[in-house]
């Protein structure tokens, strides 16, 4: 692996984990405002996490949810799981702040790499991050590499880029859900995966909800690529793109089957974001939290950490807040608001706590409850050249409320 590639994923990882102004998304002061009660859970008033279990148990699709099928007035279809942790009480929501947890290199080498050479080491600086501008990267003799800075862990073994391009969780590529399907691959069970990953989740001390576990078969890994050369090559048929160089096309192999574990990162056993947040209003971005392990017959190849928050925080606020159908009020008046064309389709509904920094702060965060709504727009498309075809377009987005008042949290990525 040669060093143009690290400097690629480090500028990758400095533009998703920093903020592009100090000018930042809530006040010191900032409240919160409404209610229903859900689930109960323990909340320590002096703002420690109660500890984890050392195996955390894989959330299947049908787990902690409940599907809600609607039509709502303003002719938005609602057909989508909602997602809410069992910890969650929404008859007492907290509002936090917080700040995130700083990492070091050396400890990340002694749990990710113990046993192996470091042949290149190189530190940077930068002025991106809001909270470190000290960042390292090191290339080990097997070509895997660790890098980080500030509250980021990156740590890859050279594979090639067939997952990491058949896999998304969000945009107009979104596909993750085709990869919910719970199978087991042959050389490791989904609860083998989910133990390998732990260990290293616990050595670092990092306080996760259960994970979300995608299985990367080979026969589902085809479709997929199938879907993409198709979309990337529009007027060609199967044939014809299957005749095209293989530097421009998407080809899978059995030694490309993984699983691939999301954990949601806790806060107080609250869960935290795993979305990019986007730019505020006043420019500021935040990026979605989460641990995320690749595993594959070679086991762990990939682990991936971003925005952890300290265990020292502060309970700011706490009210009760709207469930899931109270929200969809708020956002059913939203789309009343305008003039819709096309189909609209809310298909994901989530409870989650999204960070926003503290004004004047450089590692400051308030966490404040939310419902999260992912939507798919179809619409026919103008055509790409002249003389040809409208074309039918999904365009996806996400619209976020807060769950204590109902007020939209207006983000890049809560377009319409």
């Amino acid at each position: 692996m040669k060093k143009p590639v690290f400097t690629v994923l480090l500028c990758i990882a400095l533009m998703m984990f920093s903020s592009c102004t100090e000018s930042a998304g809530t006040d010191k002061s900032s409240t919160i405002e409404s209610a229903p009660p859900s689930l109960s859970s323990q909340t320590s008033e002096t703002g420690i996490s109660e500890s984890l279990p050392e195996t955390n148990e894989v959330i299947e699709p049908s787990e902690n949810t409940r599907h809600v099928a609607q039509t709502l007035s303003s002719g938005v279809v609602v057909d989508a799981d909602v997602n809410i942790s069992p910890t969650v009480d929404l008859s007492s929501l907290n509002t936090y702040e917080a700040k995130l947890q700083l990492q070091s290199f050396d400890e990340i080498v002694s749990i990710l790499a113990p046993e192996k050479t470091i042949v290149t080491q190189e530190t940077q600086l930068t002025k991106e991050s809001r909270v470190s501008d000290e960042y390292t990267y090191a290339i080990f003799e097997d070509d895997s590499i660790i890098a980080t800075g500030g509250d980021i862990i990156i740590y890859s073994r050279p594979t090639n880029d067939t997952v990491s391009t058949l896999f998304s969780t969000g945009g107009n590529d979104k596909n993750d859900y085709s990869f919910l399907t719970g199978k087991d691959l042959s050389f490791a069970s989904i609860e083998e995966a989910v133990s390998e990953a732990d260990k290293i989740i616990n050595a670092f001390g990092i306080h996760v909800l259960p994970p979300v576990c995608y299985t990367l078969d080979y026969m589902t890994m085809t479709d997929e690529a199938l879907k993409r050369n198709r979309r990337f090559n529009i007027g060609l048929s199967d044939e014809e793109i299957a005749e095209l160089p293989e530097d421009e096309i998407v080809t899978v192999s059995p030694e490309d089957e993984c699983y691939i574990l999301r954990y949601p990162l806790a806060l107080d056993n609250m869960p935290v974001s795993m979305y990019e947040s986007g730019s505020f209003g006043d420019g500021s971005f935040m990026a979605g939290t989460s641990v995320e392990v690749f595993y594959s017959k070679d086991g762990i190849i990939d682990f991936y950490m971003q925005h952890e928050f300290s265990d020292d925080f502060t309970v700011l606020d706490t009210q009760a807040g709207m469930n899931e159908d109270e929200a969809l009020d708020f956002l059913d008046a939203k789309y009343n608001s305008i003039i819709l064309e096309g189909d609209y389709i809310v298909d994901s509904i989530s409870f989650e706590y999204i960070p926003l920094p503290v004004k004047g702060e450089s590692n400051l965060f308030t966490l404040v409850p939310v419902w999260r709504f992912s939507t798919a727009h179809t619409f026919m498309r103008a055509p790409k050249f002249e003389g040809g075809e409208p074309e039918e377009w999904t365009d996806r987005a996400s619209l976020v409320f807060n769950a204590v008042s109902g007020e939209e949290i207006i983000t890049d990525y809560g377009r319409i």
